[in-house]
């Protein structure tokens, strides 16, 4: 482990995240690279483009990870892969608008509003 992190440490653009709490690496992040993972949902909503290694097994999707997958960039193999991060790198990311489209779709007008409904029905308990 410690010669891992010795690698890491020696890389400019790798960062080994420390943290308990990874929401704030994901808003300092530019994307995401991941295979199948229960953080997809979490860092879907910052809006950032997402690579996604698929996975050979049967894995059933529930629908909503099947849309989110629908605005990632989907790859098979290393090289695909190197051409998904060189696209993003060079600005070019296709797909932003229809992760737009799908996160309105998903999560609509409630999105980091939680906070103020709960305040309004605790209020209203009174």
């Amino acid at each position: 482990a410690e010669a891992y992190k010795a690698k890491i440490a020696n890389i400019s653009n790798v960062e080994l995240d420390h943290g308990k709490e990874y929401g704030g690496t994901f808003w300092k992040s530019d994307a995401l690279i991941s295979d199948y993972s229960s953080i997809i949902p979490e860092y879907f909503i910052t809006g950032k483009p997402m690579i996604f290694c698929n996975n050979p097994s049967d894995l059933i999707y529930t629908g909503t990870m099947k849309r989110m997958l629908e605005a990632s960039y989907c790859v098979n193999d290393e090289q695909e892969l190197k051409e998904a991060i060189d696209k993003l790198r060079a600005g070019e990311d296709p797909l932003y608008e229809k992760r737009k489209m799908i996160c309105q779709e998903l999560f609509g007008d409630t999105l980091g509003k939680s906070a103020p409904t709960i305040l309004n029905v605790l209020r209203e308990l009174d």
